[in-house]
């Protein structure tokens, strides 16, 4: 579950503030153009065109070929290994639809020869509902009664052009010019998750015309999100744009790697009809839940979960509360939700599905950033502003970056982009905490749900799976990562104070087809030139994003430390995640995303495995090399900060009931890798309000940087820092607080300083909440802790690389795992001083 960085913003009464109508207006229409560009910044280059004739094959039901043999153990197949229905059906109707393209029906239309787009609307509804009417035609030749088995059986496009009853979370109800789906009728309500309880119309085809081809293209980005934000499991999502300057229809294909269009088809020509035609029987053609794009595995309130590694089966569990959701088109869109069995009582439907945190506020604000000024400011030395802007996440493959929405996918915490796409920022999960307006209310399809896990899963559990309190995380990764998470889980599922890993897998429709946007990018091996489309930017991307979706399986249910009830409760949290990123790191795993919706408190302890340290590797060289150096800065050996730990985790009390873990490996580095890699600045990973100060200006001046476990602990105290000042329970109104709060979003920097002074001014710490009293003396000593070790590093570290003219493995790892314990042992005698004190401090004031 994440928390979310809430941006302190004030919104004054409309009517105190004397507005009109026309004024409120105008905020709508920014509001609305705000969204269309962050929609374009998140699709950015992954745009593709393919003719029509193929399109229809993507869109068609379709049957793996029986000679599709994987190359790699879960590679998607392409289009052409798959037999579509479509194909079958065209090649026997070939005359039948040249007949039914040229009748006068699609060919009369009289399309209006003015600019005005409402004009449009009644014609292109005619027009499309006589393309559903001829591939009706077209189906009943082959069989009369085929329509009965068909799921748009009753598909119908009317004119909407008004908002739909639901909006998407937080961003102002948006109103497709036209809708198809069965049974519409004009003057119909639209919802795009109506309600379980309600027999209400869904939004099934959302329909948008426009002059301005770019313009109508990012208004139809705003409906696949909408779509994907009823589903989130939903393989992709199909738009109608018609563009009434050419008179030119696209089929728009969005998927999780971006956006797959149609070639303009003209409805004036005959080429162009037929193309229309053609892609809408394939759309006639859907039946099963697969062929809308729903996988069986999910139908959003129910999964399937595997019952043991030994059985293929699978159980039905429920959702018992959606815990994060990060909504998005293009990018990696995290659902977390904790499953159960029976069936929970469907009264509280909309409480279970309303995420308890979300990345996505009005145009996808969520846990990471709240602004790219946040990310400008989060690194600068007090007096120093710069108005440079910085990406908000990078990944971890060398040489590529992942920038926020211009490189990056919305909703998505971070995802790898090449290099050559955007040198900028994306803040990915940027922002403030709105009303989450649209859940799913509805299941996807209906039936049953049902999965069988590849042999290719990644297993910590040997015995049957529970079928009740467990975590079900699914994400679409990127091809080249997707088992990063897993891998790390799994290489740490038997520590104390990690998320304890039951399984992972990639979603599938059946044996040797993984679920994934591969059928609808351009086919490996040829010139992406070839299918490129420049509709948001001309620089063709160095590669597509291949995405696959996945599941892990935990079996901790955590939640965010700002919601910690008391200040032991949040040291307790700490101290437990801090461990558990030590015991995962010297399990071979850099974790590079420290936040607050990563670094998570157990509400109610739980049982794990204790708290051990592994004998530490031969330091033989690295001895001999820094008595070679004569640093004056003394570093002790690994063995002393080992025992300083242990002595520390007892003091502290530490038991196998933990209280805290740190979970998610989707940026984690893979230390028998790391040192071989080229480490750019593009390279670096994080979330900009708690990433390290010389991480951030190692990407703003664009300098390689080798991200250490010194970045990682610097992460992890502004990650405290941050729960103190937002803790949901205790935020106190003082004037110092809340300069404090607003300077940790905007001027990061200040913030330690206005706690020291605080710390040196006890009248002033008097006046302020019980949780700052608790906290300014241990965020003090703890900043001056950080700080100190990473400027030893720092010397450390250069004096190494200068002496052995660059980087040299055999002494960086056994470096790496010294100042991991060093700052763990140094951080963990900071909790030890404070602790006792923190025992009698009162709970905080908790809600009735």
């Amino acid at each position: 579950m994440q928390s979310t960085p809430r941006r302190l913003t004030s919104k004054p009464s409309p009517h105190a503030s004397g507005r009109t109508s026309q004024d409120k207006s105008s905020d709508h229409h920014v509001s609305q153009d705000k969204l269309k560009h962050k929609m374009r910044l998140e699709i950015f280059n992954q745009t593709w065109q393919f003719p029509p004739e193929v399109v229809a094959r993507m869109l068609s039901p379709k049957t793996l070929s029986s000679a599709w043999t994987p190359s790699v153990p879960d590679e998607a197949p392409g289009l052409d290994d798959y037999s579509c229905e479509v194909s079958s059906v065209l090649s026997r109707a070939e005359a039948s639809l040249d007949t039914h393209c040229n009748s006068a029906s699609l060919k009369n239309i009289q399309w209006p020869k003015t600019n005005d787009e409402r004009s449009f609307y009644e014609p292109l509804a005619k027009f499309l509902n006589a393309c559903v009417a001829a591939c009706k035609g077209i189906i009943q030749e082959e069989s009369p009664h085929a329509l009965e088995d068909l799921f748009h059986r009753d598909l119908a496009f009317i004119v909407f052009d008004r908002p739909t009853k639901d909006s998407i979370d937080g961003a102002p109800a948006v109103k497709p010019d036209l809708a198809g789906g069965n049974g519409y009728r004009a003057g119909v309500d639209l919802w795009w998750s109506p309600p379980a309880a309600k027999k209400e119309h869904q939004m099934d085809i959302p329909t948008e015309v426009k002059l301005d081809l770019v313009d109508l293209i990012r208004q139809c980005c705003t409906y696949g999100r909408a779509l994907f934000s009823a589903c989130p499991s939903r393989a992709f999502a199909l738009v109608l744009a018609f563009c009434h300057k050419t008179a030119e229809l696209r089929f728009l294909i969005f998927h999780r790697g971006g956006l797959t269009a149609s070639t303009p088809c003209s409805v004036k020509d005959a080429a162009g009809r037929k193309g229309i035609v053609q892609m809408l029987l394939s759309v006639l053609l859907w039946k099963e839940p697969r062929d809308r794009g729903f996988p069986p595995f999910c139908n959003e309130q129910a999964y399937a979960i595997p019952q043991s590694p030994d059985s293929p089966a699978s159980s039905m569990v429920h959702v018992r509360q959606v815990l994060y959701f990060a909504n998005c088109v293009r990018g990696r869109a995290t659902r977390v939700c904790s499953l159960g069995v029976p069936a929970p009582d469907g009264d509280d439907l909309e409480r279970r599905m309303l995420p308890l945190s979300q990345a996505g506020g009005g145009v996808r604000r969520s846990t990471r950033l709240t602004t790219q000024a946040s990310t400008e400011k989060a690194s600068q030395k007090p007096g120093y502003r710069s108005n440079k802007k910085l990406p908000s996440k990078q990944n971890s493959e060398a040489g590529q970056t992942s920038s926020a929405l211009g490189a990056v996918p919305e909703g998505a915490v971070q995802e790898t982009v090449p290099k050559d796409e955007v040198p900028g920022a994306r803040p990915e999960e940027t922002g403030t905490t709105v009303p989450f307006k649209l859940v799913p209310r509805c299941v996807s399809f209906a039936g049953s749900v049902s999965h069988q896990v590849s042999s290719t899963a990644r297993w910590s559990y040997t015995s049957n799976v529970p079928r009740k309190d467990i975590i079900c995380k699914t994400s679409w990764q990127e091809e080249g990562r997707k088992w990063n998470e897993a891998d790390m889980l799994k290489a740490t599922s038997d520590c104390f104070g990690t998320a304890q890993h039951i399984c992972s897998f990639v979603v599938s429709f059946g044996e040797n087809e993984p679920v994934s946007n591969s059928i609808y990018l351009p086919p490996r091996g040829k010139p992406l030139a070839e299918y490129f489309w420049d509709i948001f930017d001309r620089r063709i991307p160095a590669k597509v994003d291949r995405r696959y979706f996945m599941a892990t399986l935990t079996g901790v249910e955590g939640d965010s430390l700002t919601n910690a009830r008391s200040s032991l409760e949040l040291c307790d949290a700490i101290v437990d995640a801090t461990l558990g990123w030590l015991g995962t790191f010297l399990r071979g795993y850099l974790q590079r995303d420290i936040s607050t919706g990563n670094v998570l408190r157990v509400p109610t302890p739980r049982e794990m495995p204790r708290f051990e340290l592994p004998r530490m590797d031969d330091e033989a060289s690295l001895e001999a090399e820094l008595a070679r150096l004569s640093l004056a800065d003394k570093v002790e050996s690994s063995e002393a900060y080992a025992k300083k730990i242990m002595d520390a985790v007892e003091a502290l009390k530490v038991t196998t009931k933990g209280k805290g873990f740190m979970t998610d490996g989707d940026l984690s580095a893979n230390m028998s890798t790391y040192f071989t890699q080229t480490h750019s600045s593009q390279a670096i990973s994080g979330t900009a309000e708690f990433m390290s100060a010389p991480a951030l200006d190692a990407i703003r001046f664009k300098r390689d940087y080798l991200q250490t476990p010194v970045d990682d602990l610097a992460s992890l105290y502004w990650v405290g820092q941050w729960s103190v000042l937002f803790n949901e329970h205790c935020q106190g109104d003082s004037e110092e607080e809340e300069s404090m709060r607003s300077d940790a979003i905007s001027y990061r920097a200040k913030v330690p300083q206005d706690i020291q002074s605080l710390n040196d001014r006890q009248t002033q710490l008097l006046s302020t909440s019980t949780i700052c009293q608790d906290w300014v003396p241990i965020l003090s000593d703890w900043y001056e802790s950080v700080a100190k070790l990473e400027s030893i590093w720092a010397r450390t570290y250069d004096s190494l690389v200068m002496s052995r003219n660059g980087r040299n493995e055999d002494i960086l790892r056994p470096l790496f795992n010294r100042f991991a314990l060093r700052g763990v042992a140094e951080m963990l005698e900071v909790m030890t001083s404070h602790r006792p004190r923190l025992e009698s401090s009162q709970r905080f004031k908790l809600p009735s």
